[in-house]
């Protein structure tokens, strides 16, 4: 039975509504880290050719969006966090659409429901990245890529090259989806229809062309050396991490257990139901489960297969844009069920199933606690001290919450490396009446030449006027490269206290050639 249509629009205004509270809701809780600040950083660099180059050419389109965002509104946190709270909104309303046009209303509003209501989603839509926006982008792509299906009109062709190329030019991961949907032209088009659609996307090509002799394929090899290759489980993480938003949200430097048996539940449920879509697209919509599948498959399998054969890329975050196909396989599922109660009744018990989760979500911070840190170090500091900030790529992390409130978040002269100035990137610096000095993590490097960077580096501390140094030390760091800088710092001054917070620890020393008391 087919839902009423007067249903239909407040039913959708309410999960608009609910998607809209749910990443609204706590946009401010969790503290601004690593990944939020390098995307402030590169869009407050300019448009300089080079500069262009070496921050915005492998994806561009993302970082010049939250450029105007940032002239717009500043660097306020929840200001900038606004801007993916819009694209995840239109991911839920875009997931109705594509729902509809795949089945009726009734797949397109189960299938917004639990988009609305996913904590990989929510997290990410709280966040000043490019996941939501990608995402969106993507579902616009699909949703043009299924109206040829029906009615291969030459506008539906041309708004379907434009989402690929803008996907292209926002992540790397993009190519995923195109290489997606030319499989799916291959397998589900006519060659009529097929033909025409590989002559419109020869633009999508050219725009691909044109994005790999932009890029700086190099910075892009080299900011990846965190991910490690990934392995069966990556894939058993991924699918957690979009039922329910997984361990970790699909980062990788905090892990967060859950119960268990609330776990395995909803792991069956979606599992049951998706077998259950699968099997009913295949009876009524072949192509479209076609379509689906390979949406959902595709990027995970290149990333993965990629990982394994060349170096590795693959990282759960960036696979948001298999999330959609993902849920729309269980809504069709759920769909399927035909009785009004029994759809509501399963959605409900799907919502109070993720209450657990939620609850994490809005009241557990996993970030570092490099606010926190700061404003410690702030009330102990005194003219001249030196600042050792290790790893090197936090300064971003750092200064963003260090500077006073007249610079506060302004970063256009760092990068991930260091701090540009006069056109050279300096990794030691001073910082108004402070010295900075960056340790960089080992990064696969052998042992012996972290361990001589660390003594040249630290030997600056003997030159420096102040009678104090701090050490502002994270997780990212590993237990030997941090007993290394201990062991060299403790040579050159004493211990005079040490303060933890989330995921970081600050030292203060007074030298031994200062008197202490």
């Amino acid at each position: 039975m087919i839902m009423e249509k007067r249903y239909v629009k407040p039913a959708l205004f309410f999960i608009l509504l609910l998607a809209a509270f749910l990443r609204l809701y706590h946009i401010g809780f969790h503290e601004v880290w690593y990944d939020e600040t390098r995307s402030i950083a590169t869009a407050q660099k300019s448009l300089s050719p080079y500069s262009f180059y070496l921050y915005f050419s492998y994806k561009p389109l993302y970082f010049l969006i939250l450029k105007l965002w940032i002239y717009l509104w500043g660097v306020d946190a929840v200001k900038l966090r606004l801007l993916s709270v819009i694209f995840g909104i239109l991911c839920v309303f875009l997931m109705y659409k594509i729902g509809r046009l795949i089945d009726n209303n009734r797949l397109g509003l189960v299938s917004a429901f639990l988009l609305s209501i996913s904590c990989f989603h929510i997290y990410h839509s709280q966040q000043i990245r490019q996941f939501t926006f990608i995402t969106a982008l993507s579902m616009g792509s699909y949703y043009y890529f299924l109206k040829i299906m029906t009615s291969p009109r030459d506008r539906f062709f041309i708004y379907n090259v434009v989402f690929n190329i803008a996907v292209i030019f926002t992540h790397p991961y993009g190519l995923t989806v195109v290489i997606a949907q030319s499989l799916s032209a291959l397998l589900v088009f006519g060659a009529r229809k097929g033909w025409r659609w590989f002559l419109y996307n020869i633009a999508t090509c050219a725009g691909i062309a044109v994005w790999i002799s932009l890029a700086d394929k190099a910075r892009m090899a080299r900011n990846v050396w965190w991910i490690k290759k990934p392995g069966i489980q990556s894939i058993v993480e991924t699918v957690h991490t979009f039922i329910y938003g997984g361990p970790r949200y699909g980062l990788d430097d905090f892990w967060i257990n859950h119960n268990v048996i609330i776990i395995n539940i909803l792991f069956l449920i979606f599992v049951l139901f998706m077998s259950l879509g699968s099997v009913r697209l295949i009876r009524n919509n072949r192509r479209a489960f076609y379509i689906i599948l390979l949406w959902f498959v595709v990027p995970i399998a290149v990333s993965w297969l990629f990982s394994l054969v060349l170096f590795p890329v693959f990282a759960i975050k960036h696979l948001m844009v298999a999330l959609p196909p993902f849920l729309l396989l269980v809504a069709s599922g759920i769909a399927y069920l035909q009785k009004r109660v029994y759809i509501l009744s399963m959605l409900f018990l799907i919502a109070v199933l993720m209450a657990p989760f939620f609850n994490i979500l809005y009241t557990k911070d996993c970030s570092i606690a490099w606010n926190k840190a700061v404003i410690y170090l702030r009330e102990g500091i005194e003219p001249h001290d030196a600042i050792v900030i290790a790893p090197l790529c936090q300064l971003n992390s750092f200064l963003y919450y260090f500077r006073g409130e007249n610079k506060k978040g302004m970063l256009r002269d760092i990068d991930t490396y260091g701090k540009i100035e006069n056109g050279m990137l300096l990794q030691c610096f001073k910082e108004d009446k402070y010295y900075i000095i960056g340790i960089n993590q080992t990064q696969k490097r052998r042992k012996v030449f972290f361990l001589n960077e660390v003594k040249k580096k630290l030997k600056l501390l003997d030159s420096y006027k102040g009678e104090n140094f701090w050490l502002l030390i994270d997780r990212w760091m590993g237990e030997g490269e941090k007993e290394i800088i201990l062991s060299i710092l403790l040579s050159k001054g004493y211990l005079i206290s040490k303060k933890v917070f989330q995921g970081i620890e600050v030292y203060k020393f007074r030298k031994k050639n200062q008197k202490y008391g």
